[in-house]
């Protein structure tokens, strides 16, 4: 049987900095690339806009979904969302209802955001009235504003307010393909990380058939479709997008393969870039983001990478 509807607002991070235009066509891509992974995985998911909240929602297991999310390139996390009446009241009881600590001795803040036209709350004066009630529905609260135990995150606008769970991380940078195309011959963990890097920074993988399958494998969860173009079995859709653009770049083989399959010769100007996104990197960094890669969910990387990243001070 099918979980309850789960929603999530979508966080895109880095391209909120693009002109709109830009941003608009970045953001369709990454809708997309949530759209072919839910239908891979035989899940429904529908997406929707409530000012500037972009929401994605579905009665598949949350477990999937979350998965799912965690893989998206563009986003840098999303937040599991309740939407409920303009009532600060209510969003107080709603808070601690789900508080597992209840009861106990614990401080807590109220973080809120507006969007839309004006009402009679703005964001600090519900803030603090859902404060103020959850004080009198649980007296063994404190206010800490500056380092609290717990803080509840609200979201309002004109007609709802928005309760927010505990934000999901995603991999941050740019989604598949908005960078051109790299092709990639996949035969070692070295290929993976790099092909992982250079996915993240919104370029297209184009594997060379023949590719390793358990490998490519790992990274059909980051951007479905590749483990099949990998065996020769691109879809259609994958056909039209690459044949229309040359690849820039190549992983994974030496140049003069490199630059027969890209056909330099035919339309590009400049020689294809051969591409090595972990050089000089160290192998305590190479495992952990290997380990993130297999398992974004038990090895926790972020759009901002993590302490691995700075072994190297130490």
């Amino acid at each position: 049987m099918a979980d309850a509807h789960h929603t999530y607002a979508l966080r895109f991070g880095e391209l909120g900095l693009k002109s709109a235009p830009v941003r608009r066509n970045f953001q369709r891509v990454l809708i997309a690339s949530l759209d072919r992974a839910a239908i891979l995985n035989n899940i429904d998911l529908y997406h929707d806009r409530v000012d500037t909240l972009v929401l994605a929602t579905t009665s598949g297991p949350r477990e999937v979904i979350e998965g799912i999310l965690r893989r998206c390139f563009g986003m840098v996390g999303c937040d599991p969302v309740t939407q409920m009446s303009l009532d600060p009241e209510v969003v107080a009881a709603a808070a601690l209802e789900r508080d597992e600590r209840r009861g106990e001795a614990r401080t807590f803040a109220v973080r809120c955001k507006r969007s839309g036209s004006k009402t009679e709350w703005n964001s600090q004066t519900f803030a603090g009235t859902v404060g103020h009630h959850m004080l009198e529905l649980d007296p063994s609260l404190k206010v800490n504003l500056s380092n609290p135990e717990i803080t509840v995150r609200v979201h309002i606008t004109p007609k709802d307010a928005w309760l927010m769970e505990e934000r999901i991380p995603g991999p941050g940078g740019l989604p598949c393909g908005v960078q051109g195309n790299v092709i990639a011959n996949i035969q070692n963990e070295s290929d993976l990380l790099s092909a992982w890097q250079v996915m993240r920074r919104g370029a297209g993988i184009v594997p060379i058939k023949g590719s390793d399958d358990d490998l490519m494998a790992i990274l059909d969860d980051w951007d479905v479709g590749l483990g099949e173009a990998a065996k020769g079995n691109i879809s259609s859709s994958r056909k039209k997008k690459w044949s229309k653009r040359t690849p820039w770049g190549f992983i994974g083989m030496p140049r003069i393969e490199a630059e027969k399959i890209i056909r330099i010769d035919r339309d590009r100007i400049t020689p294809p870039v051969e591409l090595d996104a972990t050089q000089g990197w160290s192998g305590t960094e190479k495992s952990a983001l290997l380990a993130h890669i297999k398992n974004p969910v038990s090895n926790d990387w972020g759009h901002a990478g993590n302490s691995a990243l700075l072994s190297w001070i130490e």
